[in-house]
């Protein structure tokens, strides 16, 4: 199913989707200035363990010149070490980057001194605590373990660390524009940071999630899966790249990565919800439905999970045919919509407040789907709430259930009443009650003049009923409306075939065809059409033939000014039945060589 498709059906069959807010992976934090947790220096054997302190002291005063940065006081990184309870232990370079993390730092500067010759070797480098992704300084010597030394190496860290500070900038702006939505400016210095670290996977990551933005997902995939080559447990990577996959409609790839995101949070209901929606959207029915499922099995009392999993059953259910138009639809996956039906009833066993009015129409067009219109005729006949119209509020109203349970309705609205009558129009219309059926369908038009293809509908009620010239009223109307003119023409030309034309009622038929050529727009419609209504005057006209023996005047001049109204239309058939079309065309001939025989012979006064 495309993505248009499925936007449709979830607008309509899926109207219960505010639960799903965080759809879009979670949105990209603007952040004002990088805030800097500067390490002492590890030193071995030979250093002056005070050197690395002094270091890093330095380092974190020369740090408050740079635009964009701010370094953490050093008492509130000892505050932290003791809270704790690592103030007595040399930590790691992992121990400080893990520390940063518990801090909200988003660079930690780490390093170590170690003896060289008469001096110190000096390695430091300055890593992102998220992401892992390191700016290292260029190892260097200096003199000695002294004061003066510390400030020398301080001082050279601080240069090269400069260098960096650019990236830096430019990473920070991209993430600032993008958490703004200001997705032009945003990539503009996501790709002045790549020029310069083209393989950073923090500006890897934000010109991924900014093309995101842009909804250029297919140029995003290639930056997050690097992004996720590099650090295979990033969660908001693996989110952001099964999104993107499911906007391109790759469902399986973006199952495979949403069954990752969610082996790191298979307890939270929310996630799941966040996951199904996405894999429905890239139309993975089965996969969203077991995802749901899996949620329901560790906590079978979330109502949430269990009215989601109705609501995409549903969409299962309905997906193939004409489901898409909200209105029940023709039966496409019975099995789906006994999902769907069960899910509604577990949904409101389990809530304790009034249902939502949707809840209870997703339930009558799981019946549809099921083909058991009648079930669902009976239970809107016990939905007073939407035949009785508006109250505001809540609890205006109830539903009583085939074993006598009543259940509360929050409240009713117009939108809701219409589509209420619309779907028992469906109903009508599949048990064979045309009439009824527009009926039902002039009360929700009534609520909502521009119920989406109401008037389309009523037209095809009308057809079903025998009411050519009101259908072909509704049908204006529908296309002044909005309604696809080709879709009525359509539906005109299967009308007059299967219920005329195949039955021998030919002049019907006809009148069928001709009304269907002032919607069609399309050739292939329009082509159809003059075939049919060409075939059907050529059957006319060798009808009269047959019953006219004894060749007389009046039916040979019938007969005749029928055949030659049958090229006309046969010639403007395009490639329609090609080979049918020559039969036609040369048996018409023959038949006008000998009606104008007839003619000429009986009619000579």
């Amino acid at each position: 199913m495309n993505m248009k498709s499925f936007r449709a059906v979830v607008l309509t069959s899926l109207p219960i989707l505010t639960l799903l807010a965080l759809a879009m992976p979670a949105q990209v934090q603007a952040q004002t200035a990088a805030r800097v947790l500067v390490a002492p220096l590890a030193t071995g054997t030979g250093v002056d363990e005070k050197f690395g302190s002094r270091v890093a002291e330095e380092v974190g005063k020369g740090l408050e010149d740079f635009d964009a940065i701010d370094p953490m006081d050093k008492d509130e990184i000892k505050s932290a070490l003791k809270r704790f309870g690592l103030e007595d232990q040399v930590l790691t370079p992992i121990q400080w980057r893990q520390l940063a993390g518990q801090l909200n730092a988003d660079l930690v500067m780490v390093g170590s001194a170690a003896p060289a010759g008469a001096g110190v070797r000096v390695t430091a480098t300055f890593i992102q605590s998220k992401s892992g992704e390191e700016l290292p300084i260029p190892e260097f010597t200096v003199g000695g373990d002294g004061g003066s030394e510390a400030k020398e190496a301080s001082r050279r860290i601080l240069e090269a660390f400069d260098a960096q500070v650019a990236y830096l900038k430019a990473v920070q702006f991209c993430q600032e524009y993008l958490a703004a939505n200001q997705f032009d400016d945003a990539l503009r210095n996501c790709d002045q940071a790549l020029e310069m670290k083209p393989d950073a996977i923090q500006a890897l990551y934000y010109h991924g999630r900014t093309l995101m933005g842009l909804e250029r997902f297919e140029e995003a995939v290639p930056d997050l899966e690097r992004v996720l080559e590099a650090d295979p447990a990033r969660e908001e990577a693996i989110q952001s790249l099964a999104f993107s996959y499911a906007q391109l409609g790759n469902a399986e790839r973006a199952t495979e990565l949403y069954r990752q995101y969610l082996d790191f949070n298979p307890d939270d209901a929310d996630v799941r919800l966040n996951v199904a929606f996405n894999l429905a959207q890239a139309g993975g029915y089965d996969a969203a439905i077991e995802i749901i499922q899996g949620g329901i099995a560790r906590d079978s009392t979330n109502a949430a999970l269990w009215q989601y999993l109705g609501n995409v059953a549903l969409a299962k259910a309905t997906s193939g045919g004409n489901g898409g138009n909200g209105n029940g639809g023709t039966v496409q996956d019975s099995a789906a919509a006994h999902v769907a039906l069960d899910a509604y009833r577990r949904y409101v066993n389990l809530e304790d407040k009034p249902i939502e009015a949707a809840i209870l129409l997703n339930a009558l067009k799981a019946n549809m789907a099921m083909g058991d219109d009648q079930s669902a005729y009976e239970l809107s006949e016990r939905m007073l709430a939407f035949r009785e119209g508006t109250a505001g509020g809540t609890g205006i109203g109830s539903v009583t259930t085939a074993a006598g349970r009543e259940i509360h309705i929050a409240e009713v609205t117009d939108a809701d009443r219409a589509s209420f009558w619309a779907l028992r129009a469906d109903m009508l219309g599949h048990m064979d009650r045309p009439g009824d059926a527009v009926r039902e369908l002039e009360w929700a038009l009534e609520i909502d003049p521009t119920y989406p293809n109401g008037y389309l509908k009523m037209g095809i009620f009308n057809l079903q009923a025998g009411n050519t010239d009101e259908a072909l009223t509704d049908f204006r109307k529908a296309v002044e409306l909005g309604s696809d003119a080709d879709v009525i023409s359509s539906q005109l030309l299967a009308r007059g075939y299967n219920d005329y034309f195949k039955k021998g009622q030919i002049g019907k038929a006809i009148g069928m065809f001709r009304a269907g050529l002032d919607f069609a727009k399309t050739a292939g419609t329009r082509n159809q059409l003059n075939f049919f209504i060409g075939y059907g005057i050529y059957q006319q006209a060798v009808a009269l033939d047959e019953s006219n023996p004894n060749e007389d005047c009046g039916p040979a001049r019938s007969a005749l000014e029928r055949f030659q109204r049958v090229s006309g239309y046969i010639r403007q058939a395009g490639n329609v039945q090609q080979a049918n079309q020559a039969q036609i065309l040369d048996a018409t001939d023959t038949y006008l060589f000998r009606q104008e025989q007839i003619v000429k012979k009986a009619c000579k006064g």
